[in-house]
C-alpha cells in the first residue's frame, strides 16, 4: 500500500475501494458528524481519498483540512468540492516525519487509513493522529475489524458443513491461505489480494488509551455478506460483518 498503488486508483477507486460510507446505509458515520459539529468548529479529513468523507464535514464545520498521500486522490477530492473555500487541501503523509501542515482540530475522522500491514508505519500515524486532535477534541475512527474477520471464517466453515462437506475438510476448506499464522494473529489479512490491517476492539482501546483518550465508544458499521462472498446462500443473514466506528474523546 504504497504512494504508486494509490496513485493507481485514480480512476478505479470506486470500484476497486470498499466504500464504507455507500455501505453505511443506517447513516451511522453522517449521524456522529451532526453530533460533534458546532459553530466554529474545525475538522480533520485524515486520508480524504477522492473527499467523500470530506463533503459530509464541510457542511458541518467551520474549517475542514483535507489531507492524502496521494496527489492523484487529491486532485479528485478538490474536484469533488469545487474549490469550496472551507475546505484546504494538503499533500501529507500522516506517516512521515515532515511537520504537521494544520493546527490541530476539534473533530478528527480517520477512516480506513490504519490498515497498512506495517507495524511501525501504523505507530507512526497513531502518534500523528494524537497530535492533531485539539483539547476536549474527538477521533472519529473507521477500521476493519478483525473479530469480523473470524466470525466471517466460521460462516465460511458453516457454510461447507451445511452444504454437507465433512467436518475436517470443512475446516480445510475455511483456512485462509493468502496470509501466515503470525500475521493473521496480529489482524493482518488479505483483501483482494492487498495484506490489510483488522483491528480487535480491545485493542483500539489500547492505542487510544496510550494517547490520551479517556473516553472510548464502540459502533458496529455493517454491512452485506456478498462484500465476504460470492453468491452467499439465503440463509446467511444477521449477524452481519462489520467495520468498527470508534469515538475517542479526549
Amino acid at each position: 500500500m504504497d504512494r504508486a498503488y494509490w496513485n493507481a486508483l485514480e480512476h478505479t477507486y470506486p470500484k476497486a475501494v470498499f466504500s464504507v460510507l455507500d455501505h453505511d446505509t443506517a447513516g451511522r458515520i453522517a449521524g456522529r458528524i451532526q453530533a460533534l459539529a458546532g459553530a466554529g468548529r474545525t475538522a480533520a479529513d485524515f486520508g480524504c481519498g477522492p473527499g467523500q468523507m470530506t463533503a459530509l464535514l464541510r457542511h458541518a464545520f467551520a474549517r475542514v483540512e483535507a489531507c492524502d498521500w496521494s496527489p492523484a486522490l487529491l486532485d479528485q477530492a478538490q474536484a469533488r468540492l469545487a474549490e469550496d473555500p472551507k475546505v484546504r487541501f494538503h499533500h501529507f503523509d500522516l506517516a512521515g516525519t515532515e511537520a504537521s501542515p494544520f493546527a490541530p482540530v476539534d473533530l478528527g475522522l480517520c477512516s480506513n487509513v490504519l490498515i497498512m500491514p506495517s507495524a511501525e508505519a501504523r505507530e507512526r500515524i497513531w502518534n500523528r493522529l494524537a497530535e492533531l486532535i485539539a483539547p476536549a477534541g474527538t477521533l472519529l475512527l473507521i477500521v476493519p475489524s478483525h473479530e469480523s474477520a473470524l466470525f466471517t471464517g466460521f460462516r465460511r466453515m458453516d457454510w461447507n458443513l451445511r452444504a454437507g462437506v465433512p467436518g475436517g475438510e470443512a475446516e480445510d476448506r475455511s483456512l485462509e491461505t493468502t496470509a501466515g499464522s503470525a500475521a493473521r494473529e496480529q489482524g493482518v489479512r488479505f483483501i483482494d489480494g492487498v495484506p490489510t490491517k483488522h483491528f480487535l476492539r480491545e485493542e483500539l482501546r489500547v492505542h487510544l488509551g496510550d494517547r490520551g483518550f479517556s473516553s472510548v465508544e464502540f459502533t458496529k458499521l455493517p454491512y452485506p455478506w456478498t462484500t465476504e462472498f460470492d453468491n452467499p446462500p439465503d440463509w446467511m443473514a444477521e449477524p452481519l460483518p462489520w467495520h468498527w466506528l470508534v469515538e475517542a474523546r479526549r
